[in-house]
């Protein structure tokens, strides 16, 4: 979809530049210009993409922020793990949450729909939304670019993975550590203490602030971070299974995107995309993603190469509800109706 909408993808679609206002929180600066650019072309219907766009007649909804901050027991600050409740204090959490709460008690949108029920559900037990306007409408993955991938792919993406051929390779896709799940993760994987077991990161959220506890958990030479990519399908393709021990997680669009390669998953209940994954079919779901002996347990099990296979095989076909353009067509018959 993104590249549907770059500016000149299509001739019917016009992009129109708005420079958020001055001397403003940025999500507050950008509503306002937002707000008084709209009210110069006076179009028929209005989608809004979030708190910090003019409310609409349909929203995309893509996360909730006060159920964002509930979600975690600690956060990162100064390199200490202090308790989750101090975001509250900062300024920027204060702005989005007054931002989402008129966001969410406006009386514009006749439709609002949410990436998975259970933020369905946070959206309508947080702010008081009706019921009858909330509609659940997963995230969809491009079908002819999340497909399984030929062995020479999964051949070179081992090598820079530096992983050998028994190696039991985890990856996780994050942006974010803490809230996905990586401190967990270290523990869980140094609790089975199998030297197969190696965990690669790609994103942009480098492992500078967790080298300490690698060197102290003995993990520094099994655990590699790579960088953002803009190549998915391969790293899905070189490793052996996708984790996400997520905190918060409206959807989880690697999820399903893994799947759809063929590489089995491990992830939380929480995560809205979960709901692709069948425990024992596909790979497993974790109750409690604090829990690091659980998901220990849930490593070893995936330790068996047998166990992997059989869950490769059947991640494909899991996930067709998923596809983009099934999903478009809902977002369509809610924005015509």
């Amino acid at each position: 979809m993104g590249r549907d909408l770059a500016p000149g993808a299509d001739p019917r679609i016009e992009h129109v530049t708005v420079l958020p206002a001055r001397g403003l929180p940025a999500p507050l600066g950008f509503l306002r210009a937002a707000s008084a650019r709209l009210a110069t072309l006076a179009p028929a219907d209005v989608i809004s993409l979030g708190v910090n766009c003019p409310p609409g007649d349909v929203y995309l909804v893509g996360s909730v922020h006060r159920s964002f901050l509930r979600s975690a027991r600690t956060v990162p600050l100064s390199g200490r793990d202090v308790p989750a409740g101090v975001r509250y204090l900062m300024p920027r959490h204060q702005v989005l949450l007054g931002l989402e709460r008129s966001y969410f008690r406006s009386p514009r949108p006749r439709a609002i729909l949410c990436c998975s029920q259970r933020e369905a559900n946070d959206v309508a037990a947080l702010y008081g939304v009706d019921a009858a306007l909330l509609h659940v409408v997963p995230n969809g993955f491009d079908p002819t670019v999340f497909i399984p991938q030929p062995p020479a792919i999964r051949a070179s993406t081992r090598l820079r993975m530096r992983a050998a051929a028994d190696d039991v390779v985890l990856l996780l896709m994050a942006n974010e550590l803490h809230r996905k799940g990586f401190g967990p993760l270290i523990g869980a994987v140094a609790q089975v203490d199998d030297p197969r077991l190696r965990v690669s990161v790609v994103g942009r959220a480098d492992l500078g602030p967790y080298a300490g506890e690698l060197a102290r958990l003995g993990l520094s030479d099994r655990v590699s971070w790579h960088g953002p990519t803009s190549d998915a399908p391969a790293w899905y393709a070189g490793a052996d299974v996708l984790v996400l021990p997520t905190q918060y997680e409206p959807f989880g669009l690697v999820i399903v995107e893994a799947l759809a390669t063929g590489l089995p998953v491990i992830a939380t209940r929480l995560a809205g995309a979960s709901i692709a994954v069948r425990s024992g079919v596909n790979g497993l779901l974790q109750e409690d993603p604090h829990d690091v002996q659980e998901l220990a347990g849930l490593l070893r099990t995936a330790l068996d190469a047998k166990v992997r296979a059989r869950w490769a095989s059947a991640s494909t076909e899991t996930v067709d509800r998923f596809r983009q353009d099934i999903v478009f067509k809902q977002i369509t018959a809610h924005l015509t109706s």
